[in-house]
């Protein structure tokens, strides 16, 4: 670069960010000239040559990996209601206990604080029980440690030190982070991994500040086994956000249960993905009205990959609303009263009850590979399960997430927390109009035909085997290939649906990840 030369960058809307002079001169006659740039948000970089000159490389920041692959995923105490009990076994994957840890009662109190953990709603009406730093969480569901064991007026509990709570997971976590209340003592987090080694202590942020607010705190960590929350007195858990596992049926077909293990399912007809029921709705005047949605899948062809997917509402006990899917076509269907109707665009499937006209339950189609699940509440619509699917015609991917794990308790079916040890098939023996679907999708489903097991399970060779990996690579990307957990069986899988099926399989793949994680 011996002629004078230099470099401008500019923004997303055209503004010129810097302006940057490159070293010239003789010496710079057969030599480099590395031109520190140092700016951030670039979108047009031009490289303005004095005279003759290459361009040998340019250097940009890696961005940082996600913690997550996606959003994270929530733990909170939203579907109890005020003074219900948290047993060890109240939400499904996690085994939660307390332990007392004062030596003498609280200040002023003649009693030991008895316990149990109870959850404490503070839109419950009676204020007058409640801790008043409490109340500053609104609208909030804590679980705490209760002074007498009262439900109806639910007490924190005062003592020095305050109680261990323990968090056992059966599946290893990447945890994100916690969200505790009314932290004014010194309170911290330890987290242990599967041979009971500590992997990491976090102090919770204390003092006056503390009391009546929230204290967010960073864990950060993977590989969690068990994790304990030593309170420094009163105090209560709000939510624990961890890396989720989707629940999915991949290829042909490969099950992941919503805890991240995975089993492979080598049988032909229709089965439960998963049945969420039980959660109470916000019905005006039915206090008993819950929620019922379930999703089948029909498996079937040549690699017995999931060839139909239905998906039904049938709150309060009756037919709501249903929507449908199938390989033949790969085009959603909605169901009004008794009729189907294709879906185009974004549209929102409402059950909106007669007598109170007020709406319950919603499924949002938002576009061809992805409907979420939805439910009135007192706050609003929440998302309570999202379903991503890619379609193609030799078959069917899907990914069901739970952005509050605390309610897997209402879910069960194929994908359900636990079913990769105990492989539960949930099959229905009902043909497919009489679960809600269409007639024609049960006639396409009839005329399909599924290879004998030991053809399915034929093992590819060396060399198939080799060039089905390169094609995993191809779309799914090298790290894919070194990668742990559930990208390494995603990987693995898709080489074997690949050897098999060809490459659509790894388009599929590729597609379902993205969908996931918009």
């Amino acid at each position: 670069m011996e002629e004078p030369s230099y470099v401008e960058m500019y923004g997303p809307g055209g503004e010129l960010l810097k302006n940057v002079s490159a070293p010239d001169g003789p010496e710079q006659d057969g030599n480099p000239a590395v031109v520190e740039l140092m700016t951030e948000g670039v979108k047009e970089m031009i490289v303005y040559m004095g005279g003759s000159g290459a361009v040998r490389r340019v250097r940009e920041c890696k961005p940082k990996e996600p913690f997550c692959p996606g959003p994270p995923g929530e733990l909170t105490f939203n579907s109890f209601s005020h003074g219900d009990e948290i047993e060890p076994d109240s939400i499904k994957g996690v085994t939660i206990t307390a332990e007392r840890r004062a030596t003498a009662p609280q200040p002023g109190h003649p009693k030991n604080c008895s316990g149990p953990l109870l959850i404490l709603d503070t839109r419950h009406p009676d204020f007058r029980s409640f801790d008043k730093d409490l109340k500053n969480c609104t609208n909030c569901t804590l679980m705490l440690w209760s002074k007498d064991g009262n439900r109806k007026k639910v007490n924190d509990c005062g003592e020095h030190p305050g109680v261990a709570i323990s968090f056992k997971f059966k599946k290893l976590q990447s945890l994100v982070d916690i969200e505790l209340w009314d932290m004014e003592e010194p309170s911290y987090v330890e987290m242990y991994g599967p041979d009971d080694e500590l992997l990491k202590n976090v102090s919770a942020p204390d003092g006056p500040e503390q009391d009546g607010n929230p204290a967010v705190v960073e864990l950060m960590t993977k590989g969690v086994k068990e994790m304990i929350v030593y309170m420094g007195g009163s105090g209560a858990v709000r939510r624990i956000r961890a890396c989720k596992a989707p629940g999915s049926v991949v290829g042909d077909p490969h099950i992941y249960t919503l805890d991240g293990d995975k089993f492979d399912f080598y049988q032909n007809g229709t089965f439960s993905v998963f049945h969420y029921y039980g959660q109470k709705l916000l019905h005006p005047t039915e206090k008993n009205a819950t929620v019922d949605w379930q999703l089948y899948s029909h498996y079937g062809g040549p690699f017995w990959t999931a060839q139909g997917v239905l998906l039904v509402d049938r709150s309060m006990g009756s037919m709501r609303q249903a929507l449908e899917l199938t390989s033949k076509d790969c085009q959603w269907y909605k169901r009004v009263g008794h009729t189907w109707f294709p879906v185009k665009r974004r549209s929102l499937l409402t059950f909106t009850d007669h007598a109170s006209h007020k709406a319950l339950t919603m499924f949002e189609h938002v576009h061809e590979k992805k409907v979420v699940l939805k439910m009135k509440t007192e706050n609003g619509w929440k998302d309570t399960l999202v379903l991503n699917t890619v379609c193609k015609p030799s078959g069917i991917n899907m990914r069901i997430s739970m952005p509050d794990m605390g309610e897997s308790r209402f879910l069960e079916g194929q994908i359900q927390v636990g079913n990769g040890e105990e492989q539960k098939k949930f099959v229905r023996k009902q043909n497919w109009t009489a679960l809600g679907g269409s007639g024609p999708a049960a006639n396409f489903i009839s005329q399909l035909e599924s290879k004998p097991i030991f053809s399915q399970l034929s093992a590819c060779g060396q060399a198939e085997r080799a060039k089905a990996e390169q094609t995993c690579i191809k779309h799914l990307g090298t790290e894919m290939r070194t990668a742990t957990g559930d990208d390494a069986s995603i990987f693995r899988d898709c080489v074997s649906d690949v050897c098999r099926g060809g490459e659509e399989f790894a388009v599929a793949a590729k597609e379902l990840l993205a969908a996931f994680t918009d």
